[in-house]
């Protein structure tokens, strides 16, 4: 969550990606960003995280929110 620092109010989120394997548990970008690389799969998976992203921004003003969402390839 992003913070705004002059009172706290919580003004936007970070789009994250992580994959439920089902034999390995719970997998960080590091454990399979490069594979999606290699097999061509890169952009269907940033397409999906896009997506499930600007879903989220679409929703929260119906809720009372008004945040923005960021994204940290290094994250």
């Amino acid at each position: 969550m992003q913070a705004r620092l002059s009172d706290g109010c919580i003004v936007g989120a970070e789009a994250l990606v992580r994959w439920q394997h089902p034999r390995q548990g719970l997998l960080y970008p590091d454990a399979f960003i490069a594979l999606a690389e290699r097999t061509g799969l890169i952009a269907a998976l940033t397409s999906v995280v896009l997506h499930g992203a600007l879903d989220c921004v679409t929703d929260w003003p119906t809720r009372g929110h008004e945040l923005r969402v960021t994204s940290d390839r290094n994250a």
